[in-house]
This record gives C-alpha cells, sequence and structure tokens, in this order.
C-alpha cells in the first residue's frame, strides 16, 4: 500500500546494559552486540478514498509477522512494527489521514525459525543441561568418595594408634581386622552398611559376638588377678 512519506529518522547503536553498585563512582558495562535500527516514518494519504485506505491501512499493521517498508532514502527494508502505530482525523484536513510508525528492522527471530531449526536449537539446549547436570552428579560423587575414604583412615589410623592393654591384645587385634574388612570405600558401599545390607551380614554379626566374647573373657581375668593380688599373704 502507497503512502507519502515525509519524515523519517532512524535510531542505531550497540545494545549496552549499564551496571550500577552502590559505592562506586564508576559504572560497569556490557555490550551484547549491534542494536536492531529503529525506523520512525511521517507520511500521509490524500485521496477521494482516503477512510477506506485508512482502514486498508490498519489491516496491514494488524497482519502478523514482517512486512516490507520502501523507505524514500534507504530502500526496502524487512521491518516489524515495534509499537501501537498512529492513525489521525482532523476536521482542518479534509480528504487526508496521518500516519505515525515506528518500525524495528528484522533480523533472526524465533517466528523465522523453522520447526527443524527450532527442534534443533531445544535439543542442543537440552544436551548441554544433561552434560551439566552429569558433571555436577560426578563431582558430588568424587567428593562424597573422598569424604568415605578419609573418615576411614581416621577410623583405621586411631585403632592402630591404641595402646593395648593386657589381656586385650586379641580384642584390639580382631576389631582392626574387622574395620579393614568391613570399612566402605565408596558412597554405594556406604550406604549399604547404613542400610544394614552390606557385606556378609552373618560374619558381621560373628566378628561382634567374638569380640564381645573375648573382651569379656579379659575382663573377667583382670578381675581374678586383681583379687589374687589383694588377697597375697604379705609375709610371703
Amino acid at each position: 500500500m502507497e503512502i507519502a512519506i515525509v519524515d523519517t529518522s532512524s535510531e542505531v547503536g550497540r545494545r549496552v546494559l549499564e551496571y550500577l553498585f552502590p559505592g562506586v563512582d564508576q559504572a560497569a558495562y556490557d555490550d551484547f552486540g549491534v542494536l536492531p535500527s529503529i525506523v520512525s516514518i511521517e507520511a500521509f494519504i490524500l485521496a477521494d478514498d482516503y477512510r477506506a485506505k485508512a482502514k486498508r491501512l490498519q489491516a496491514v499493521f494488524e497482519t502478523p509477522g514482517a512486512g516490507l517498508l520502501i523507505h524514500p532514502w534507504l530502500g526496502p527494508m524487512s521491518v516489524i512494527l515495534e509499537e501501537p502505530a498512529r492513525i489521525s482525523f482532523s476536521s482542518r484536513e479534509l480528504r487526508m489521514v496521518r500516519i505515525s510508525a515506528r518500525f524495528k528492522r528484522r533480523g533472526v527471530s524465533f517466528g523465522s525459525l523453522s520447526a527443524g531449526g527450532f527442534s534443533a536449537l531445544l535439543s542442543a539446549l537440552s544436551s548441554r543441561i544433561g552434560a551439566t547436570s552429569s558433571l555436577i552428579a560426578a563431582v558430588r560423587s568424587n567428593s562424597v568418595a573422598a569424604s568415605v575414604r578419609r573418615s576411614s583412615r581416621i577410623a583405621t589410623s586411631t585403632l592402630s594408634s591404641l595402646q593395648t592393654p593386657r589381656g586385650s591384645v586379641s580384642a584390639v587385634s580382631t576389631m582392626r581386622a574387622g574395620l579393614a574388612a568391613s570399612a566402605p570405600e565408596t558412597p554405594a558401599a556406604l550406604d549399604m552398611v547404613a542400610d544394614g545390607n552390606g557385606g556378609p551380614a552373618s560374619g558381621d554379626r560373628g566378628t561382634s559376638r567374638r569380640i564381645r566374647y573375648r573382651g569379656a573373657k579379659a575382663a573377667r581375668r583382670r578381675k581374678a588377678s586383681q583379687k589374687s593380688a589383694c588377697c597375697f599373704p604379705i609375709g610371703s
């Protein structure tokens, strides 16, 4: 549709984001690339059927998607209506319609992507998110495994440094052997031990019973030796 463009202007530049911080005089900026050009026009229609042409122009403005604008100085360009246009009538200007509109020169948009291109974009985003999730899970698993191994080393080192009293050597040795055999080395093994499913359960219970039995036997021996010392004749 033909309209007479009398004035036009263009806004050009770059997409710059400004950051302001409390207590800091200097601002920080991020440059996100070239700003899409914005073209503003002032035009009119002068004709006997100006009302019919105004309705046709309204239908053009309400059509979705991009359109072709023949700029009187810059030539043809693909544009999209950035904000509502204005169509004006006046009793002082019969047979005339005035138009004010702002257009944005169209670049690549989601509306211009084909179905296959949009699906490929979503697939790439999904794969990137999946890779990030896997990396986080791996780091977390390695951290838990390192913590489990460190706790096992501390427990083993503490038990090894114990000064075993007389009569309890056998019990402490059994405790050391049981700890070395049952200490979890991985998070999965730790979960199994916490759930009561780790290792041969019957063997663990047997080891625990042997430790308790030998500890009690050693305690009885110490008590018997203390009684003998108390009742030993002084003159002998």
